[in-house]
């Protein structure tokens, strides 16, 4: 069987419903937030190098950029309740409905920024694994997708 491409294996992920499990979704929010404070240090001389026009010295907006980033990943963590979320999957074994269901949009693709472009890559990133959809980034350079 040949090889799935990059988009092919999203809405394949989106069809089969893998990203519907909650404890799936914390999962991928805690490699993410995990990645991310480990790389924390790049990632600050990173921001300010795009914001400051070239230079690495960490500056105090891209502290601020960082930590406002992190604090969103924490919160979408956090509003992933596991027990509830167990309770809502057997109501129907009740004979319940569950009209309070939500799920994700399936494949959803963000287009960052340039202003505040790990905010707007990493903010919409989260929010989407919390909802349980399927995730492509366009990233622009010199006007070319990658």
């Amino acid at each position: 069987m040949p090889s799935l491409s990059g988009l092919e294996q999203l809405r394949a992920a989106a069809i089969d419903g893998r990203t519907e499990n909650v404890r799936y979704r914390q999962n991928e929010i805690q490699k993410l937030h995990s990645c991310l404070r480990e790389n924390a240090t790049t990632i600050l001389s990173s921001i300010s190098k795009d914001s400051d026009g070239g230079s690495s010295a960490i500056s105090l907006e891209s502290e601020a950029e960082y930590w406002l980033t992190m604090n969103a990943v924490e919160k979408q963590y956090d509003g992933l309740d596991f027990e509830a979320s167990i309770i809502q999957e057997y109501l129907i074994a009740t004979g319940a409905n569950n009209q309070s269901r939500r799920i994700g949009k399936g494949v959803v693709v963000i287009r960052p920024t340039t202003h505040t472009r790990f905010y707007s890559i990493i903010v919409p990133l989260v929010t989407a694994i919390a909802a349980g959809s399927c995730t492509a980034l366009e990233v622009r350079f010199c006007n070319q997708i990658l």
